[in-house]
């Protein structure tokens, strides 16, 4: 009796411990509930990695758990351009970015001008300039 109700405590903890969310998942990507997503503006659309090769063709990102490159097609749409932090699809009904952080909007920093620097050497005092 006793090894049944350790048995059926265990079971119960396990289907506990599956229902957790994934430590991993974005702050703002919706838990997935099993049901097939389909690609959208956010991160829900399935893209999970990407890799930035120095030669961009060869560069590969990871959507819905299938790998892609430029060229590739996700369902109905073509893979046509892939940079540091999206993909961009074409499809029938125009092209569609997917970010990796859809609330994260990148923008480069202003450089500020470096101040010109002129060395002058000076001569040791007491050494006159002829």
């Amino acid at each position: 009796m006793r090894r049944a109700i350790a048995i059926a405590i265990s079971l119960l903890s396990l289907s506990a411990v599956a229902q957790v969310a994934d430590p991993m998942r974005p702050a703002d990507m919706p838990i997935a509930d099993g049901s097939s997503s389909s690609l959208s503006a956010d991160n829900s659309s399935g893209l999970q990695a990407i890799i930035v090769r120095p030669d961009k063709k060869r560069s590969t990102a990871l959507i819905a758990g299938q790998t892609v490159r430029l060229g590739s097609k996700v369902g109905e749409k073509r893979v046509v351009k892939i940079i540091e932090n999206e993909v961009t699809l074409q499809g029938d009904d125009g092209p569609e970015v997917l970010r990796l952080t859809p609330s994260i909007q990148k923008t480069p920093v202003a450089k500020k001008p470096r101040a010109a620097t002129h060395h002058v050497k000076q001569l040791p005092t007491g050494i006159s300039k002829k």
